[in-house]
Formats: C-alpha cells, sequence, structure tokens
C-alpha cells in the first residue's frame, strides 16, 4: 500500500478519502455527478490534475490535504462550502476556475498563516481571461481577506 487512489467507483453523495490515501490520482473523481460533499484528510500529500473536475453535485469540501492541485475544481458549478484547514501549504492556478457560486472561502487559522500559503498564478480564478472568479472573501480566525479592486486585502476584526 503506496497509498495512491487511482479509481472511484463508488455511488455515494458524501465521499471521505481515507487517512490512508496519499495521493490522489489525476481525474479520479472527474464528472462524477452523484458526489455532494468531500472530505480530504492531511494524509494526502499530493493530486493528480483536475482530480474533481465537472463535479457538478459537489456543494461541499472540507480540505486537509498539503496541495490544492491544478484544476482540482475546476467547473464544479454548484461549490459553495470550502473549508481549508492549516495542513494545506499551497493552492496551485486554476483550481476553482468556473467555480461560479464559490464566493467564499473558510480558512481554519490566522491571516498570517493564510498569507504563508504558497499561492500560484491565478490560484483564485480572478486572473484568467476567459471567465472571472465569484470568489471575492477568505474568512479566517481573526479576520478576512475581501477581494477588492482587482487585489486581495486584509481587513482585521
Amino acid at each position: 500500500g503506496d497509498g495512491i487512489l487511482v479509481a472511484y467507483k463508488g455511488h455515494r453523495s458524501d465521499v471521505v478519502i481515507p487517512e490512508m490515501v496519499k495521493t490522489i490520482g489525476p481525474a479520479v473523481f472527474e464528472g462524477d455527478t452523484k458526489i455532494k460533499s468531500v472530505t480530504i484528510p492531511s494524509s494526502v500529500s499530493a493530486v493528480g490534475e483536475m482530480a474533481f473536475s465537472e463535479c457538478q453535485k459537489l456543494e461541499t469540501v472540507r480540505y486537509s490535504g498539503k496541495i490544492i492541485s491544478d484544476r482540482m475544481f475546476v467547473h464544479c458549478i454548484k461549490l459553495k462550502n470550502f473549508t481549508i484547514t492549516k495542513s494545506t501549504t499551497e493552492i496551485v492556478g486554476g483550481c476553482f476556475n468556473y467555480c461560479e457560486s464559490l464566493t467564499e472561502i473558510t480558512y481554519e487559522g490566522s491571516l498570517a498563516e493564510w498569507n504563508s500559503i504558497t499561492k500560484r498564478t491565478n490560484w483564485d480564478g480572478h486572473s484568467s481571461s476567459t471567465v472571472d472568479s465569484p470568489l471575492v472573501r477568505i474568512q479566517c480566525l481573526d479576520g478576512y481577506m475581501e477581494y477588492v479592486n482587482e487585489e486581495w486585502r486584509e481587513v482585521h476584526d
């Protein structure tokens, strides 16, 4: 067991990735129309591209993996409840492209901890030329980030 998830043939609406999984392969859940919620544990350190792309009923994600990967949630049009825990260290570009319901992300850490996460170009979908992202708020424990005038700024509670 090297902990690589390469295929998913389940029929559940609530998917909880087991703690033994270290890697989620590319496009494993792509286009799954049953999944409504996903929980990803901190054991996950690598994720292939487009792992959850086109999951058009996916609404809720709790993410503790180390990296949110390339186009990971692209075209998840109903995704609106997204929680990132302090285990996450990097967010890759394009992961939230065409997530037209995602206006806010909840981060279970401070503004300083949020700012220490590595964020790649177009991590938030705002620098994509094809579609404008609705994501305008990152709620942290001691305040929030808001997207105003084409930039992210800190607001301390």
